[in-house]
């Protein structure tokens, strides 16, 4: 037994003495980058034009070796070549091939991007690989909105509606043209606060005081302050419960719909509130 032993040792000591091997590293390779440079754009662009054109100043440079492609996408898909521009023209293909020896050790061109025919929210990606495929990329959002409507809608009556134990006696209606509480005896509202002691808390259209004709309808799960649009409102009105003689006791939160119907003729010109 101490024989064997005394060899392993010896064995130990024999075999620690080889080297270990020597691991040289890679080299490291810095990747490409690239930036937007045009003034007045920084990450997003609001506009309500559902085909302008935005021209941007882009600058690529090099990392450890040349360019080799340039790429524009639209929510991650490759935009089509007809709907932007390098150098004012339409390339030839998406991805941009680097041909020209200049460009590839950095360039600077001017893009231009189409918003996309629809009011949306629309994420660009610029980005440019190179030879060794590493990539740099960057973002502009292009925010299309539909503009304001031209209309009534303008005045929402946010806060105009003052019931009676609020605005006082005589100030239970709301004109939804311009906001003003009226009376509902010798105003023109289009709808009004049903009164009561004690107060009953309801509301009802206030229908042909002053020649027109009122729709009111209550709604569920409406959030008033992402309603932006006429079509979002007619859209509502059309899902609403129609509020026959007067609505339920009301609540902070509660989101109602009018529609007014000028003369009384439902084929006169019709705005929705």
């Amino acid at each position: 037994m101490k024989f064997a032993f005394l060899m392993m040792i010896g064995a130990v000591i024999f075999t620690g003495c080889d080297k270990d091997p020597v691991i040289t590293p890679e080299p490291i390779q810095d990747p490409p980058s690239i930036e937007i440079l045009t003034t007045g754009f920084h990450d997003t662009i609001f506009t309500t034009d559902t085909s302008a054109l935005f021209t941007l100043n882009v600058k690529a440079d090099t990392g450890s070796v040349a360019l080799k492609v340039f790429t524009v996408t639209n929510g991650g898909v490759k935009l089509d070549v007809d709907n932007f521009l390098v150098e004012g023209e339409n390339p030839s293909s998406n991805p941009i091939l680097i041909l020209d020896a200049n460009d590839k050790n950095g360039f600077t061109w001017k893009v231009s991007l189409r918003s996309q025919n629809t009011y949306d929210t629309q994420t660009f990606t610029l980005a440019v690989e190179d030879e060794n495929g590493k990539t740099a990329e960057t973002d502009i959002v292009i925010v299309v909105s539909e503009p304001a409507p031209t209309t009534d809608l303008e005045m929402d009556g946010t806060a105009a509606f003052q019931f009676w134990n609020n605005k006082g006696a005589m100030k239970g209606g709301l004109d939804v043209r311009d906001g003003t509480a009226q009376s509902t005896v010798s105003g023109t509202p289009h709808i009004k606060d049903n009164g009561g002691n004690p107060w009953k808390k309801t509301i009802s259209a206030a229908n042909a005081t002053s020649g027109f004709g009122v729709s009111l309808k209550s709604t569920t799960g409406v959030d008033f302050d992402a309603v932006l649009t006429q079509a979002e409102i007619l859209a509502i009105f059309d899902a609403g419960t129609m509020v026959d003689a007067e609505s339920n006791p009301v609540a902070v939160g509660d989101v109602y719909v009018v529609r007014v119907i000028t003369g009384l003729d439902p084929n006169t010109v019709t705005t929705y509130s």
